[in-house]
């Protein structure tokens, strides 16, 4: 049987049509599939699952630099005590401790100070009524010739607090023989005329004899004075290191009582060789009276060097 031209053209056009479709039936199932897949990856209890697992490892990162910040804190306040421990220890070696030294009372006023008839007119004349607290806490430790260290800023008073003691320990001093016996020592001009004039006021009415040794007053003039041997010396480190130098008669070999005033300022003022080597002039058997507005390293050096218990 003959098949016309026409109903092959037919047959040809629907096996086609019939690849297209089979064709797009394929593309369908692949997308039904992968969209299957999707919303397979995409269910909450898998998006739930992941979620959990990120939540714990920033758990336990949380809890790691937490421990971690606990033992560095730790570190650090186990080395503070650390340091703390030492330097109460080093203090406990270094200063009498309070049950070792004498009980004394903080007095309230100066006349139940047990001081002189002189040294109480000396007071009124300067017009003192009540001890401040670096005076009530240093005269009657002083009196008993203990060494001490103080902190007092100045303007507290403390100018007197080492004068009264000195002043009233001078009264009884041996009088056959002239002898220098204190040295007080200054950063400036300005507070060794300040303590000169203090002394002499305070001494207004006793037998003591003190001399002022600072720059730009006559160099003659001190040295004559110091031929003299006045029981108080009040110098500048510089002007007393020139005078120990020069000076042939002048020595520091009787020196009872050595103070340094605003020690602090003195180390700022680069006088630590001048004061080292004043302190190895003075006799080793002393007392030493150290006051100084801020505690340094340098003040504690120079603590070391010239106190004994304070």
């Amino acid at each position: 049987m003959e098949v016309s031209e026409e109903e092959k053209v037919e047959e040809e056009v629907s096996d086609n049509d019939d690849e297209v479709e089979s064709a797009s039936d394929e593309e369908e199932d692949a997308e039904d599939s992968a969209a299957e897949s999707t919303a397979v990856a995409g269910t909450p209890a898998l998006e739930g699952e992941s979620g959990s697992e990120a939540e714990s490892d920033e758990e336990e990162s949380e809890s790691e630099v937490d421990s971690e910040s606990e033992e560095s804190e730790g570190e650090s306040s186990a080395e503070e005590s650390e340091v703390d421990e030492i330097e109460e220890a080093r203090k406990r070696a270094y200063f009498a401790a309070p049950e070792e030294g004498p009980a004394v009372d903080m007095p309230e006023s100066f006349t139940t100070m047990n001081l002189s008839r002189q040294i109480m007119k000396g007071l009124t004349k300067l017009g003192f009524a009540q001890p401040t607290p670096i005076q009530a806490r240093t005269i009657p430790l002083a009196l008993l010739g203990k060494d001490i260290c103080g902190g007092a800023q100045t303007g507290s008073g403390k100018t007197a607090a080492f004068l009264v003691p000195i002043l009233e320990r001078l009264l009884y001093r041996p009088k056959n023989t002239a002898v220098t016996r204190v040295l007080i020592l200054c950063p400036t001009r300005e507070l060794a005329i300040q303590c000169h004039n203090v002394s002499t006021k305070l001494a207004g009415f006793t037998d003591i004899s003190t001399c002022l040794c600072v720059g730009g007053l006559s160099l003659k003039q001190q040295e004559s004075e110091l031929k003299l041997r006045p029981d108080v010396v009040i110098a500048t480190p510089g002007r007393l290191i020139d005078h120990l130098r020069n000076s042939q008669s002048f020595h520091l070999d009787q020196i009872e009582i050595l103070v340094m005033d605003e020690a602090d300022r003195m180390l700022d003022d680069g006088f630590e060789d001048e004061l080292t080597e004043i302190i190895k002039a003075c006799p080793q058997k002393r007392q030493t009276m150290l006051f100084s507005a801020t505690m340094t390293d340098n003040v504690d050096k120079l603590i070391r060097l010239s106190l004994q218990k304070p």
